[in-house]
């Protein structure tokens, strides 16, 4: 009897999805079906060529040594480059595809992918997945890459198996140096402020995450004619235990590591990729090895699983042809399941650029909200019909420099800006012009009402 009662409550945990029915240390699958493994990784060399119709990955093994040497698409120039010059194609010096960087303790340091050991090695015509170990550090990381039409799927899990708490910075994917018409003209976009662009590329130094990375945690490298749009395709800021996810930020350099001003300049780059900051317990909160061999399944010596882990992405890559805005509505299409009123207009459909305003201004000038049309023509020359504007805004705190505490009611225009009728008639000629206005309500203020 009582066995039958074990039997019917591990069924009934299966059922629930109780992670008591399963092993908590999941790592990556070890050996998919069409992949083989490298079995000599002491010595000799060897390059692989992962590719599938739009997108192709080089790597080179050198002994147990592993790093990306190159990334194209099929029939165009290369995107890496070693030399800054982009006279001699190939991989630079930094990441390509990882760094780790320790700022503290007894490990401290940037550690390239040089710093790291392939202990297994599996490689198949459009994926390889690579199990790694630092030298000194005990850490172990997978380091999983797909391509699939002209995307990269990069998908990485670092365990760490110390004995001390760790703070690590893990780059990756990160690649030098990117380069697509010129250092001088290549940029990078980020969805900061409704839009940002940064550049020249070749002298960039930035590290961002804002605060609205949950509904666009994207950016682009974009060249003119072609690019890379970049999409952290990490869901676990939106789990149960969020405290479980790594702190993201994308990152442009020139200098590596990056300086604490991140003033312009630099030689190394362009550098450019995902940066998940993590905290690690150390092991001895797991109960270390002893518990470790009792209450786990045991996994393979490549990818031990005693302490710590954190999974690093996936994050997907697209490499495009056309300007920014095919990469840009790449990365709509794979956001449109976020939750946000989507408006079924096609106007709203095709836009791709969203502007800002502010209405401070026109109240301080003594203007209407008839000059909308005149706001508008100012975006249009940036390549934007879409602008929200930042509140109603009534004048009783005009005068106070930062004013961000008034932005209206938000249920009545604005009477020192004309009112109803006058923004009535400013929208109608915006329409005229093919421009559209929403209206940004803050969140902050509307709670502390």
């Amino acid at each position: 009897m009582t066995n039958r009662l074990v039997t019917c409550a591990a069924a009934i945990a299966v059922c629930l999805g109780t992670v008591c029915a399963q092993p908590r240390n999941r790592i990556q699958a070890p050996n998919p079906g069409d992949m083989k493994a490298v079995e000599e990784l002491s010595q000799g060399r060897a390059v692989f060529t992962i590719s599938d119709s739009g997108v192709e990955l080089t790597l080179q093994r050198d002994a147990n040594r592993l790093s990306l040497v190159q990334m194209q698409r099929p029939g165009e120039a290369p995107i890496l480059y070693r030399d800054r010059a982009a006279k001699e194609a190939g991989a630079g010096p930094v990441g390509n595809p990882l760094a780790v960087i320790v700022q503290q303790g007894k490990y401290r340091g940037v550690y390239g992918m040089e710093s790291f050991h392939v202990n297994k090695l599996f490689v198949g015509p459009r994926r390889i997945l690579a199990f790694v170990e630092h030298d000194q550090m005990p850490m172990q990381i997978s380091l999983d890459i797909g391509v699939e039409g002209n995307v990269v799927h990069w998908v990485g899990q670092a365990l760490w198996n110390g004995d001390e708490k760790l703070e690590a910075d893990f780059y990756f994917p990160l690649l030098s140096r990117v380069r697509f018409e010129s250092t001088e003209k290549d940029r990078a976009i980020y969805p900061q402020t409704s839009g940002s662009v940064r550049g020249p590329l070749g002298a960039v130094n930035y590290s961002q995450a804002y605060l609205g990375s949950l509904s666009s945690p994207t950016f682009l490298i974009d060249g003119g004619t072609r690019g890379l749009a970049f999409l952290d395709d990490n869901r676990a800021d939106l789990a149960p235990d969020p405290g479980a996810a790594a702190r993201r930020s994308y990152v442009v350099a020139n200098k590596f590591p990056l300086p604490q001003k991140l003033a312009p300049g630099g030689e190394q780059g362009p550098i450019v990729g995902v940066l998940h900051t993590r905290v690690f317990r150390p092991v001895k909160d797991f109960g270390g090895e002893a518990t470790y061999n009792y209450a786990e399944a045991q996994t393979p010596p490549y990818m031990r699983k005693m302490g710590d882990g954190v999974d690093l992405g996936p994050v997907r890559s697209l490499a495009y042809a056309g300007n920014w805005k095919t990469g840009a509505l790449w990365l709509r299409a794979r956001r449109q399941e976020v939750p946000m009123r989507v408006s079924p207009a096609r106007w709203y459909q095709q836009t791709t650029v969203l502007a800002e305003h502010g209405l401070e201004g026109l109240a301080r000038e003594g203007k209407s909200f008839q000059e909308l049309p005149k706001i508008l023509a100012n975006r249009q020359k940036g390549g934007a019909d879409f602008i929200h504007l930042t509140g109603f805004h009534d004048g009783e705190l005009l005068g106070v420099g930062a004013n961000m505490q008034n932005r209206g009611d938000y249920f009545f225009a604005a009477q020192n800006l004309g009112g109803f009728e006058s923004i009535r008639k400013g929208i109608e000629a915006s329409h005229r012009a093919v421009g559209h206005f929403i209206y940004f309500v803050e969140g902050m203020i509307v709670w502390r009402r």
